[in-house]
């Protein structure tokens, strides 16, 4: 078996995390647990995603990659204009007789 690479190990470590904080999220009610002078100020929580934006940590990861997607809408535009030629055809050739 294969050994996991760094960008493995800390995308584990994410998820993790992220599985811990829902688990705790999901024992206390929201409602009454924070009170607005303990509440985190939004410009910190978007000062924070940013900075996990432009490190890059994560990020290739979650991309998409439009090599494929590209392909996948290539084949999809020939295989209905195929099918709409055809129909045509079919259009005239019953138009004929």
């Amino acid at each position: 078996m294969p050994q996991k690479t760094r960008r493995e190990k800390q995308i584990a470590e994410l998820r993790r995390k992220l599985a811990m904080k829902m688990q705790n999220a999901s024992t206390v009610n929201p409602l009454y647990s924070i009170s607005a002078k303990e509440a985190v100020p939004k410009e910190e929580i978007i000062k924070e995603a940013s900075q996990n934006l432009t490190s890059g940590n994560f990020m290739e990861s979650l991309t998409l990659n439009t090599k494929y997607v590209t392909a996948d809408l290539r084949k999809t535009f020939f295989l209905t204009m195929l099918v709409i030629v055809f129909e045509l055809v079919l259009f005239y050739v019953w138009e004929i007789r």
